[in-house]
């Protein structure tokens, strides 16, 4: 039997107005809870896998897809598919009604301490690669695009390759924002910006080598031994 992701000190936090303006109870109460717990900044979303839900709900892998689905048909959730490496994963937001919007609003300031979104209630397990890859894929893809003000897409398929590959390897986010961090100090504004992207920073070779480098490594306009060696004499 796999070790419950229902921690000692993890909570779901349960609104009035889920039970009086929405009129949900049982497991359909819960996991909408856990839900919008994840999506109720609007931003976010839950990625969670099916068994994290299986262990809050005591329930089983056919009866959560059941309430999903209902949960789905009321247009309480919404229910987006990716695709990474050919498995496909599923994440989920709540929705906001006009009756309820205030009621949410207020009652999800008045709950949480300030700043204290991960503190939320159901953190998922961050060890966890399969339950997470796609928000780990998005958030690494954002930060790229954050640092480099490219547009790349967490939606193609050679990204999605890469930065799986290396995660189920053992890399984590922070391997991969070190790495970005590193060659953004080193290349923007030189001619090795061109290469500040997915392919060429997360291939198995070039990954390894970058994570070791340090940003204050010499190669700021120039071409490092490592770049020379990767991309051959430039400039």
């Amino acid at each position: 039997m796999s070790e419950s992701r229902v921690k000692g000190d993890s909570y779901i936090l349960i609104q009035g107005w889920m039970i009086n303006e929405l009129k949900l109870k049982g497991n359909e109460l819960l996991i909408y809870a856990i839900i919008y717990g994840f999506s109720q900044d609007n931003a976010g979303e839950f990625t969670g896998g099916l068994q994290y839900l299986m262990d809050w709900t005591n329930s089983t892998k056919p009866g959560v897809i059941k309430t999903l689905k209902s949960l789905v048909n009321k247009n309480l959730i919404v229910k987006k598919e990716h695709k990474v490496d050919g498995a496909k994963y599923c994440s989920y937001r709540s929705t906001k009604f006009t009756g309820v919007v205030n009621k949410v609003n207020q009652g999800s300031k008045q709950s949480l301490p300030e700043g204290s979104k991960q503190s939320l209630l159901n953190n998922l397990s961050t060890d966890n690669i399969e339950n997470n890859l796609y928000k780990y894929i998005v958030e690494i893809v954002d930060y790229l695009n954050q640092k480099s003000g490219k547009k790349f897409s967490s939606e193609t398929p050679s990204t999605q390759k890469h930065i799986s590959a290396r995660l189920k390897e053992g890399r984590t986010v922070g391997d991969f924002k070190r790495v970005i961090d590193t060659k953004c100090a080193q290349w923007l504004g030189t001619n090795m910006a061109m290469y500040i992207r997915p392919e060429t920073l997360f291939t198995p070779t070039h990954f390894e080598n970058y994570l070791n480098e340090t940003i204050g490594g010499g190669n700021s306009g120039s071409n490092s031994e490592l770049d020379t060696a990767l991309f051959g004499r430039r400039g």
